[in-house]
């Protein structure tokens, strides 16, 4: 089976949406965990657990040039909205989910396993002119937070499409070629695990 094929895991109903206004978010997930169509890069879009506002990664492994260079180097080079603002050197086998998690809110346990170190190249949704849910209500509302009347809601669609823009220039970074995993296992708690394997 072609891993660009294998449907996207979604996860709903993690983040807490009672006290925001009511919009687009009300049916988009929480967390979506994909393989983009044309690099085969894991991808994870995750939704910030108290601001609402969409944050979207790409993974890359050790056997990727860009896993060995600076967080400067990448925030300068690539091209994604409002840039590049987060770069993890985590392995998602040992603690990206636990770390990620606990910043977002999504529970550990829902984070895809994979086989080594990962280097999560990601952006957020949460610059000016971005929409962000939770704008109006929250406690801590800085007053520099742009009118909610100029601004757009970033959606799930166009973080995927983030995504894969960000995916393909890493993929056109200089380096050795790297080839498609053979399988992969995603983790969802102790009690099942489902591999993916390509035929």
């Amino acid at each position: 089976m072609d891993l660009r094929s294998v449907a996207p895991l979604f996860i709903t109903n993690v983040v807490d949406r009672s006290l925001w206004v009511r919009g687009e978010w009300d049916t988009e997930p929480d967390f979506v965990y994909w393989f983009d169509r044309d690099t085969w890069y894991r991808c994870l879009m995750v939704r910030h657990a108290e601001m609402g506002h969409l944050c979207g990664y790409v993974g890359v492994t050790k056997s990727h040039p860009a896993y060995y260079m600076h967080e400067a180097a990448l925030e300068s080079s690539l091209e994604v909205h409002g840039g590049v603002t987060a770069v993890r050197d985590e392995s998602v086998v040992s603690d990206f989910g636990a770390s990620l998690g606990a910043e977002y809110g999504i529970p550990s346990t829902i984070y895809p396993l994979g086989p080594e170190p990962t280097k999560w190249i990601g952006f957020d949704c949460a610059h000016s002119g971005d929409y962000i849910p939770a704008m109006a209500v929250h406690p801590r509302r800085p007053a520099q937070w742009p009118n909610s009347l100029n601004t757009t809601y970033r959606t799930m669609d166009y973080v995927r499409q983030q995504c894969a823009r960000l995916a393909w220039q890493l993929y056109l970074i200089p380096g050795p070629a790297i080839e498609p995993p053979t399988s992969v296992a995603i983790s969802l708690g102790d009690r099942r695990k489902i591999r993916i394997r390509r035929v």
